[in-house]
């Protein structure tokens, strides 16, 4: 576990930054803002829980669909900020979880799941992200409560994009542009 520390300034650029974990991982109270990285800053290849953390102004060197800053198996996130990244913001490839959080101005995606499971966002706002809101790829099963999309932008889905199953109850979508096509939302 991490706790109550701040991680600024490191530069990493062979492969992953600031944190690599093999272990499941937990950061509270944690700032980690103005590492380099060339593929995430923050990667744990089993479950990642992040709260009351902000993870900002972080720059990821393969700035590609599926480079993020924060990179896990398995995912909850709550009460914290994921902003200003140059890369992706979030990239999960087991059930994730988000609450009352935001994630915003990060350069590409702010929320990509490879997930063969559930993907549960809450409460969150996803804002002013270059590579759109939010992906979802097959065989997820996504339920989206309560949030707000606002100034997304991306070629397909301007918000929210998903192949597989997706439930979107009482959420917001302003401003959100998409040059091809699915402005809001392309399921």
């Amino acid at each position: 576990a991490i706790s109550d520390v701040r991680m600024t300034g490191s530069d990493n650029s062979s492969f992953d930054g600031a944190i690599k974990s093999t272990e499941v991982l937990r950061l509270t109270n944690t700032a980690v803002d103005n590492n380099a990285s060339y593929s995430s800053v923050i990667s744990c290849s089993q479950a990642l829980t992040i709260t009351g953390s902000s993870i900002t102004n972080n720059q990821i060197a393969r700035s590609i669909r599926g480079s993020a800053t924060i990179t896990a198996r398995t995912l909850l996130v709550r009460n914290s900020v994921i902003s200003g990244n140059l890369g992706g913001g979030i990239s999960s490839s087991g059930e994730t979880y988000i609450a009352d959080s935001t994630i915003s101005n990060n350069s590409s995606t702010g929320i990509l799941s490879r997930a063969l499971g559930k993907i549960t966002i809450s409460r969150t706002a996803v804002s002013g992200n270059a590579g759109g809101g939010a992906y979802f790829f097959p065989r997820t099963n996504v339920t989206i409560q309560g949030c707000s999309f606002i100034n997304n932008r991306s070629s397909n889905a301007g918000a929210v994009a998903s192949a597989g199953d997706i439930e979107i109850r009482d959420c917001e979508f302003i401003g959100n542009v998409a040059t091809n096509s699915g402005g809001a939302v392309f399921l």
